[in-house]
């Protein structure tokens, strides 16, 4: 009899720990992608600004599939940052010297979101660039369009316009709709 009494107390456990768990939330992935062009005839050691088209979150669909909403998101940091280079085939980021991405949102003010400084030039096509890990980005990606800038020095001579794929993930802490 006392086998059962504790097998029930452990199945109780269990079910308890599983709704407390359901209401301190979700966290979960919001990826965007965005494309840059850095065009020909980029001089050499000036930092250069280049705007990406406005960018479409996807917030609300990604809200609704992990079962929340914009007003019960808790925090959204930045995870990482990834750039790949999409053509021409045979470039790499051996002529970039350094790059620093920035956000900006409707009625919100500009925010850094990574960078990378001294890249090395050792014939790399994709570069992981160093988070800002410390801003929430919340007000930004509540909204569903961002914009993209990117400030970027070059050590080489850009002789055609060299298209980036710009691959930001951003982790969302939110409480789960009731």
């Amino acid at each position: 009899m006392s086998r059962k009494w504790i097998l029930a107390v452990l199945i109780l456990a269990t079910g308890l720990s599983g709704c407390k768990k359901a209401k301190e939330g979700v966290t979960f992935t919001l990826s965007t992608r965005a494309e840059v062009v850095i065009p020909s005839s980029t001089g050499i050691n000036l930092p250069i600004n280049l705007f990406s088209p406005d960018v479409n979150t996807n917030a609300s669909s990604s809200f609704e599939a992990n079962r929340t909403t914009p007003n019960l998101v808790r925090e959204i940091k930045l995870s990482r940052l990834e750039l790949n280079i999409m053509s021409p085939n045979q470039t790499t980021f051996d002529f970039l010297r350094s790059i620093r991405l920035y956000m900006t949102a409707s009625d919100l003010p500009e925010v850094e979101l990574a960078s990378a400084i001294d890249i090395p030039a050792d014939g790399r096509r994709s570069l992981s660039l160093t988070v800002n890990g410390e801003n929430d980005f919340k007000a930004y990606l509540t909204k569903e369009r961002i914009s993209l800038r990117v400030q970027a020095t070059t050590r080489q001579l850009v002789t055609s316009d060299t298209r980036l794929e710009v691959l930001p993930a951003f982790e969302v802490r939110a409480s789960l709709i009731d």
